[in-house]
This record gives C-alpha cells, sequence and structure tokens, in this order.
C-alpha cells in the first residue's frame, strides 16, 4: 500500500467511525428510531476505543517496523557472508601455490639463502629452477585467477571497497611483479650483479604475496566466524 493511499484510508476510517453514530443520532435511523437514548454514555465508550485503537496500532505497526528491519539487516548479512564464501572458496584454489606449493620450498625456506652471497651466474642450477617455478606459477592459474576474483569483488556491493579487495589487488599486484623478475632474471641469468638484485626483489615479493594471501583469509575467516581467537 502506499503512503496516498495509507492515509486516504486514515481519513475514510475517522469519517466512518464519527460520522456513522451522528448518522443514527440525528437522522432517526434506521427508521421508527426516535433518536432518544443514552447518547452521552454511547459517546464516552464509543469514543474511548479510539485510543486504544491508535496505541494497538502505534504498538503493532512498531513492531512490524522492527521485524522488517531486522530482516532486511538479516538478508544483508546472508548476502555479505554468501558472497564472502565465494570468495574464500576462489581463493582457496590458491593453496596449492601459498600452502604446499613448491614456489613456498624455495622462496620462504632458505633454498635461495646463500645465492646472493655466491653470485647468481655461479648457480650452474637456477635457471632450471627459476624457470621451473615460473612456469609452476603460470600453470596454477595464479594470474587469471585472481583477476577473475577481483571482478566478482567489484560486482558485490558489500564487499567492494574493504580490506579485502584491497587485498587482492595488493596480492595480484605482488604476484605480477614476482613473475616480471622471473622474466627479468631468466633474459639476464648470466649477469651476476643484475641478478643478484633481481633474486632478492624476487624473494621480498613473494613473501609480500604469501603474507597477503593468509592475511586476507583470516580476514574473511573472522567475518564469517567471528573472532576465532577471542573465542578460543
Amino acid at each position: 500500500m502506499t503512503k496516498k493511499w495509507f492515509w486516504l484510508s486514515i481519513v475514510i476510517g475517522v469519517i466512518v467511525f464519527v460520522g456513522g453514530p451522528l448518522f443514527i443520532q440525528y437522522n432517526h435511523w434506521p427508521r421508527g428510531s426516535n433518536g432518544n437514548g443514552d447518547w452521552l454514555s454511547f459517546w464516552g465508550s464509543y469514543l474511548g476505543v479510539v485510543p486504544s485503537g491508535i496505541i494497538a496500532f502505534v504498538v503493532a505497526k512498531y513492531q512490524i517496523d522492527r521485524d522488517e528491519i531486522r530482516r532486511k539487516n538479516l538478508d544483508k548479512h546472508l548476502l555479505y557472508v554468501n558472497n564472502l564464501s565465494s570468495i574464500n572458496v576462489k581463493l582457496r584454489k590458491l593453496d596449492s601455490v601459498f600452502e604446499y606449493g613448491i614456489t613456498n620450498r624455495y622462496l620462504l625456506n632458505d633454498e635461495f639463502k646463500n645465492i646472493g652471497e655466491v653470485g647468481v651466474a655461479k648457480d650452474d642450477n637456477l635457471k632450471s629452477r627459476m624457470e621451473m617455478l615460473s612456469d609452476y606459477l603460470h600453470k596454477r592459474n595464479v594470474f587469471s585467477l585472481l583477476d577473475e576474483l577481483l571482478l566478482d569483488i567489484d560486482m558485490m556491493s558489500n564487499v567492494r571497497g574493504t580490506a579485502i579487495q584491497d587485498n587482492v589487488k595488493s596480492l595480484k599486484s605482488e604476484m605480477n611483479k614476482t613473475s616480471v623478475l622471473f622474466s627479468d632474471l631468466l633474459s639476464d641469468i648470466d649477469k651476476t650483479d643484475y641478478g643478484r638484485t633481481i633474486n632478492t626483489r624476487i624473494l621480498e615479493h613473494y613473501r609480500n604475496s604469501y603474507d597477503l594471501y593468509h592475511e586476507t583469509l583470516e580476514i574473511i575467516a573472522e567475518e564469517i566466524y567471528g573472532d576465532t581467537n577471542e573465542s578460543a
């Protein structure tokens, strides 16, 4: 019901409520009635219904409005949780990289710790290992998956503009930098000083990517399940 029809119904109701008894009293209706009677008592009882009706109406409308607000908030929360769950499922596809990938072994666990000290050109196996890691990232569709995820988030008004979107953007940026540095290193693998600098930056950007990935998952988990640390 529109606002216009609501107030029109109120006005019609008031006219009928007041006009009906007045019509009966002053027009001697129904026929045969002389219009006499205890009208003062009648009007006292009749009009006493008004405050009770108004109070009942206000209370009912207040409860209905509160229930509607609660329902809308619940719907928004469920949509938010569903969106976060969808993001989480897609993001967890990168577990193959950031949880048990060979990239963690080489780029996080000090496999290349001494490369910067001995010189990149002196490590005969470096090029093949770098090619392996670069291929591994691309075969895991890291970059296309992050692109798809950002497109999904951009369609979610309740997630767009949040720390989750910022983190995924930063994760994509760090992984792109890692990929570019792999290419640069592989193209100039024999330049010892240049290769040593590139390798250090690869480790830095991959570590940033690793941290952003897990931080994003923690944010999503906290939004869906609450503060797990506090509940523990």
